[in-house]
């Protein structure tokens, strides 16, 4: 109960949600009125609105980039609509859709599903089935913890009962003692929820030596693990294990601890900071880091391979050659399943970003600092979007026709995406959708008229063609005059993507209701990079994303999937 209580103190904490601040200011300036999205919503079916939900967050045609899940899951109006749709459909009806999602890999955040199965949990006389259904679907330990972390924390809280820590217990029992182990060891949470206190939670036990030892260590600590199972042969392994992490967590000898990792692999999470402050310890943390993990940590290698001698700063070409090579390599890009979109993203972040360090001599006066930036690992982003542009796509067998509307494009920035321009967004947006889908048609505006770009293969070429269109402003008419059912150059085509600063989409649904009786039922994307609202009518058919993230291409592909088995 006392464990109950300090989870119950911490989740009403509002310090908590970092999307709280943002929910208020949401709910102020009325961005999610109750009765104009239930008007908007009237008349698409409750299994599309469900799909949607589950792929991009959103019950609406309307794909926000870059606003947070917990901005969503919190929002009391938003949180009263969803809740009211999972009331009017049939339970199995949720959980098929649930796991149609789930096996396509379609959903663009990996906090929605959890969320959703929690929320099934509230329904009336649901929740010894979802719980039943949660076991077998969340397998990973991320979505697991997330599931119980939005069980424990929005209300009403779901009740720890003898369901909740049977199935705590029985997840747990579904994995090897050696994957348990490896989530013990890197400390995985979310938020305050981790694998300690969800043990603790279920009072997981176990006849067997070794889970015992793996369940002691987790929520008792090394010492206690040692002192019960010390001499117990079965628990050999997992006690070895523990202490070799545990010594490794305190060793300071810079070689010795480069050693240990090139052998037992441990990763950036169990090396102390005094460590992480030599090069020969990251020479060899570098050769089997994540990608994502990398690019937190950029900064901080960069300043470390600065060197000084009489006030010039020189590079240390040999930790620089370890960075990039690591940075480019095809088997990270490919390992760590990185989208063009967040190589993107990193890429402009290096060169633009910002970061304020305390001057040593005045403590408590923050300066705002530039770390030097190396043209070497400049290059090798460039080289990881390149490859992650040809690798990292999803094959769709349908044909696209997109539009690139190069008004003030070259001379915006992203909504919600630091420092990226909106010319280079597209850029990537267009060429990862190329290469992705069967084929592909690029057209983007000069003077009144469209220019052809489908032979461009680079996403600095690309952005370069952008760039140089000199045209004025834009009309809704001349696009749709190009995309229109009645031209037969886009007639076989199954998705039209029209990129721009800030498209109003309400202005395009002549060119939409056109293709009404095209049988192909064409699908359209308006993506608004330069814009953080977009307002019109929804449709089963239109998908609008305004603002750039990393989950674009992920959204778009989702939109665009088959129809699953059953009627949405």
């Amino acid at each position: 109960m006392a464990l109950r209580r300090y989870a119950d103190r911490w989740s009403n904490n509002r310090h908590v949600n970092p999307a709280h601040d943002e929910v208020e200011t949401a709910n102020k300036e009325g961005r999610w009125n109750l009765r104009e999205l239930e008007y908007q919503l009237e008349g698409i079916s409750l299994g599309r609105r469900l799909k949607r939900f589950l792929t991009y967050n959103s019950q609406t045609s309307i794909y926000n980039a870059g606003v947070k899940c917990d901005t969503v899951f919190h929002c009391k109006n938003s949180l009263m609509l969803f809740r009211e749709l999972l009331r009017l459909m049939d339970i199995a009806q949720v959980l098929e859709i649930i796991e149609w999602v789930h096996s396509k890999k379609i959903n663009s955040h990996v906090e929605i599903i959890p969320f959703v199965l929690s929320e099934c949990c509230r329904l009336d006389n649901h929740k010894p089935i979802v719980l039943k259904f949660t076991l077998k679907l969340l397998r990973k330990s991320e979505e697991f913890l997330l599931f119980h972390k939005y069980c424990f924390e929005i209300d009403p809280k779901i009740r720890v009962d003898l369901l909740v820590k049977n199935m705590i217990r029985e997840w747990y029992a579904l994995h090897d003692s050696l994957d348990i182990a490896d989530m013990v060891t890197e400390n995985s949470t979310v938020g305050i929820w981790g694998h300690n206190i969800m043990l603790k939670l279920g009072h997981v036990e176990s006849r067997k030596s070794d889970r015992a030892a793996l369940y002691i260590y987790a929520t008792q600590g090394l010492e206690k693990m040692n002192e019960k199972f010390r001499n117990d042969p079965e628990a050999a392994v997992i006690i070895k294990h523990f202490n070799r992490v545990n010594n490794f967590k305190m060793m300071l000898h810079p070689f010795k601890a480069a050693q240990e990792i090139s052998y037992y692999r441990h990763s950036v999470r169990v090396t102390n900071d005094y460590l992480l402050n030599e090069k020969m310890v990251w020479k060899a943390l570098l050769q089997q880091m994540d990608l994502h993990e990398l690019h937190f940590w950029l900064p901080h290698l960069t300043n470390l391979s600065t060197e000084y001698e009489d006030d010039a700063m020189m590079w240390d070409q040999d930790f620089i050659l370890h960075i990039c090579d690591r940075i480019e390599s095809l088997g990270a890009v490919i390992q760590s399943r990185i989208s063009p979109c967040r190589s993107c993203i990193e890429l402009q972040k290096y060169l633009n970003i910002d970061r304020e360090k305390f001057h040593p001599l005045y403590s408590g006066q923050p300066i705002r600092i530039r770390y030097p930036i190396n043209e070497d690992i400049v290059t090798a982003l460039q080289g990881q979007l390149t490859k992650a542009i040809k690798n990292n796509i999803k094959p769709v067998k349908l044909n696209m026709t997109l539009v690139i509307i190069c008004d003030q494009l070259p001379h915006t920035l992203c909504q919600r995406a630091l420092y990226v321009p909106a010319d280079i967004a597209a850029a990537v947006i267009t060429l990862s959708l190329k290469n992705s889908f069967k084929s592909t048609k690029i057209l983007a505006f000069d003077e009144n008229d469209f220019q052809d770009l489908s032979e461009e293969k680079t996403y600095s070429s690309l952005m370069l063609s952008i760039e140089a269109k000199k045209c004025s402003e834009t009309k809704p008419m001349d696009v749709s005059k190009i995309l229109n059912f009645e031209n037969k150059d886009v007639s076989e085509t199954d998705l039209f993507v029209i990129i721009g600063k800030a498209i109003n989409y309400g202005d395009y649904m002549g060119m939409v209701q056109s293709h009404e009786d095209n049988p192909r039922e064409p699908k359209f994307v308006f993506c608004s990079l330069g814009e953080r609202t977009s307002e019109g009518p929804d449709h089963s058919n239109i998908l609008a994303i305004t603002g750039f993230d990393d989950k674009v291409c992920s959204v778009i592909h989702a939109f665009v999937m088959e129809p699953f088995v059953f009627t949405l």
